[in-house]
């Protein structure tokens, strides 16, 4: 027979053994089912059906997923070659945008806040961007001001692009998109 300490013991090692486990998987980065198209990640998390682990990410961050009727959403914290983005260089997002309603490119810090400018512009619209006569358009994201369709980054400080595509029939096809089928993120400079 065990004493009582022997069980409490074990019992209170568990539940840190279990508790850490967790709390490392729900803080870590790691995301259930996320799809890497290019520099884009496409997080799989959807509520409906989703395992313990998703549904603890999203009681931890609050980020309540797209419904697949609702559009997909796609995250960057990477150029195309594979490197971070950084406010101190300059970059040009350019390609073609899956087909869908309506669009956002949205810029924000890596806790997924808006990051503050002087300007107060913290995203690109399809209803706003300057399209060229022929061609994809461009969006410049840097630091300092760029004429056209420009992002405000944070001057020295990581970011992401966060790219929400609404009512698009590829939300339940992301799996099978190739890189080229979503716009490219070309570093240009850097200081």
């Amino acid at each position: 027979m065990r004493s009582p300490i022997q069980i409490v013991a074990v019992l209170a090692i568990g539940a840190v053994t279990g508790l850490g486990a967790t709390y490392w998987s729900v803080s870590s980065g790691w995301q259930p089912g996320v799809v890497q198209v290019g520099p884009w990640a496409a997080p799989g998390t959807r509520l409906g059906g989703a395992d313990p682990y998703a549904l603890a990410l999203v009681a931890r961050t609050g980020d309540v997923p797209l419904g697949a009727g609702e559009g997909i959403l796609f995250v960057a914290v990477a150029d195309s070659s594979g490197r971070p983005l950084s406010g101190a260089c300059t970059y040009a997002v350019t390609g073609s945008i899956p087909a869908g309603r309506a669009w956002t490119l949205t810029l924000s810090d890596r806790e997924h806040r808006l990051v503050p400018n002087p300007s107060n512009r913290h995203a690109v619209t399809s209803a706003n961007v300057l399209r060229p006569v022929s061609g994809p358009a461009t969006i410049a994201v840097a630091s300092d001001p760029q004429p056209g369709n420009w992002l405000p980054a944070p001057a020295d400080a990581p970011f992401e692009l966060a790219l929400r595509i609404y009512d698009t029939p590829i939300a339940n096809a992301v799996s099978s998109l190739r890189p080229d089928a979503l716009p490219a993120i070309r570093r240009l400079a850097c200081r």
